[in-house]
């Protein structure tokens, strides 16, 4: 008969601990992750972080200058400061949205699609419409 000896209980314990340490780790990551993709993504998120964490976004800002120092805002960020209270929105941006605006008019109005003509022949549309 064959006799078998046991493994030492410290070889479990250090393999269990291994495990626990493995799981939770990619328990975190997951979760971090999560809200990396939230800040990044998300607007609404970003704002809820702004008014009940704010020191939280503003260390993950830091983080981003830190790594990538010449980091510049985006158009998106750009208006969303013009929609903060106490900003007054660029002219600019209001020029553009108001030519924005023109232009689905005049496509409303057009007899032609407007994605078959070019700068000069949506210009000449804008024109009769006007």
């Amino acid at each position: 008969m064959l006799i078998k000896n046991p493994k030492p209980a410290t070889r479990r314990w250090i393999k269990r601990g291994a495990i626990i340490l493995f799981v939770g780790e990619a328990f975190l990551f997951a979760v971090s992750y999560g809200a990396w993709y939230g800040i990044n993504t998300k607007r609404e998120y970003r704002r809820y972080l702004h008014d009940n964490y704010p020191s939280l976004l503003e260390y993950y800002y830091k983080i981003g200058e830190t790594i990538d120092s010449d980091l510049t805002l985006t158009p998106n960020e750009e208006s969303f400061r013009g929609n903060l209270p106490g900003l007054e929105p660029r002219v600019e941006t209001l020029k553009k949205k108001e030519q924005f605006a023109n232009v689905l008019q005049a496509a409303a109005g057009s007899n032609k699609p407007l994605y078959r003509l070019d700068k000069e022949g949506i210009d000449k549309e804008l024109k009769k419409q006007n």
